[in-house]
């Protein structure tokens, strides 16, 4: 049996089953149709779901990156700012070394200038009738053998007062026999002593503080000494020099 007679067979009449199936046909297409959308609506949401959670990520990435990007430009204000000190610093330091220099090279100035004014700073150690002996060489008066003289030999009365050619401590206060006789060293605490020789006596002790002018002793002719008079020394780091240098005596 052919196609053609197995179609008449069992479809008799195919436009009347065309006419009554149609409905339903329609009712399945619709139905699958609708089903199909509500599947690409329910597919949508979920797309759309995830990019709203896609989207508020990105959000507060973008706000952290917002929050790290103030922060930088904060901290590179603040290296600027001490990069801006640091350069005031530098400058202030050089300034200030400058003027460290410059007060350095004054007060260089003022310690010559005090050097230079020291003679000024010390008095006559005793009111004298003449200088017997001034500083340098010499022919020992009881000797008679040249050398060096110390200091200077000021002839006086015996018990003409003797006082302090400046202020300081007294270092010795001694007999020394056949030499300096009763004497006195003061430690003016600079580098500078004054020696008293050949005293009649001394009255100051070892130790004690004395003020410039203040009375230390007499004249006399104790130890060697050929007459009344008080041998007067200042050293200045232990050499001695000219008092005349330092004090208006001749």
């Amino acid at each position: 049996m052919d196609f053609k007679s197995l179609w008449h067979k069992y479809v008799p009449d195919w436009k009347l089953l065309l006419r009554k199936g149609l409905p339903y046909v329609l009712v399945a297409v619709f139905a699958a149709a609708t089903a199909i959308a509500a599947l690409g609506v329910q597919n949508n949401r979920h797309i759309y779901a995830d990019i709203n959670a896609t989207k508020v990520e990105l959000e507060t990435h973008q706000q952290e990156l917002n929050t790290i990007l103030s922060q930088t430009k904060d901290l590179l204000d603040r290296l600027r700012a001490i990069e801006s000190d640091t350069l005031l610093l530098m400058q202030q330091t050089e300034s200030e070394k400058s003027e460290v220099a410059d007060k350095i090279e004054e007060l260089k100035n003022t310690f010559e200038s005090i050097e230079n004014k020291e003679r000024q700073r010390w008095i006559l150690p005793m009111q004298y009738k003449l200088c017997s002996s001034s500083y340098g060489y010499r022919e020992h008066p009881v000797r008679g053998e040249a050398n060096f003289h110390g200091g200077v030999d000021l002839a006086a009365d015996r018990g003409t007062p003797i006082v302090a050619s400046r202020s300081g401590t007294v270092k010795y206060a001694e007999y020394i026999e056949n030499d300096a006789g009763y004497w006195v060293l003061i430690d003016h605490l600079d580098g500078f002593e004054s020696a008293y020789m050949h005293m009649d006596k001394y009255i100051v002790t070892e130790g004690q503080f004395v003020v410039a002018g203040q009375l230390i002793g007499y004249c006399g002719a104790s130890g060697v000494a050929t007459g009344n008079h008080l041998h007067f020394e200042i050293r200045k780091n232990n050499q001695t020099v000219n008092p005349a240098d330092y004090i208006d005596m001749y």
